[in-house]
């Protein structure tokens, strides 16, 4: 399906439209992600207020499931989300940092998943795990209180060209 939004995209703009003067009507702020990761891939500027939020990331949600299965292997949910991992690995990491650094690590290594369009959110996501270090330690759980209470929904940069497609999500 993002392959036809970008068509679309292209479209309206090879008649001559302005990518401001188009607009992407989505039905779920993750819709909306997945749709303006790959508008992004295909070269425009995307403007939206709901879908880029750094928790609306594929990659990033899976980083943030084995953060919490490290600290509760047992939990059945965040084992399916998290994927196959090896907890010992990350063992002997010092900071927060280092530990989602071998997790990406990890998830690069197996080769089956698809980085495209996930960049900003990773780098947000890592800027959120830097400055929540900086501020409060090094104290995993208390990271993943913060993500759960505010981290997720916080918003990667969106463009302020003023020339760039707009991504709408309805709200019922």
């Amino acid at each position: 399906m993002e392959d036809t939004v970008v068509a679309a995209v292209g479209a309206a703009v090879s008649r001559g439209f302005s990518p401001r003067d188009v607009a992407v009507l989505v039905r779920t702020n993750m819709d909306g992600a997945r749709y303006a990761c790959a508008i992004r891939q295909a070269g425009w500027e995307v403007v939206t207020n709901d879908s880029l939020s750094i928790g609306a990331s594929p990659v990033v949600r899976r980083l943030a499931a084995q953060l919490y299965r490290l600290t509760d292997p047992s939990n059945r949910a965040r084992s399916f989300y998290s994927g196959p991992f090896d907890a010992e690995a990350f063992r002997g990491a010092m900071t927060l940092e280092d530990i989602v650094e071998r997790m990406l690590g990890q998830i690069a290594g197996e080769g089956n998943v698809d980085f495209s369009g996930e960049t900003a959110y990773i780098l947000a996501f890592m800027d959120l795990v830097r400055d929540y270090e900086a501020r409060n330690g090094n104290s995993l759980d208390g990271f993943l209180r913060y993500w759960s209470e505010t981290g997720m929904d916080k918003k990667i940069a969106s463009s302020d060209s003023g020339n760039a497609v707009t991504i709408i999500t309805l709200h019922k």
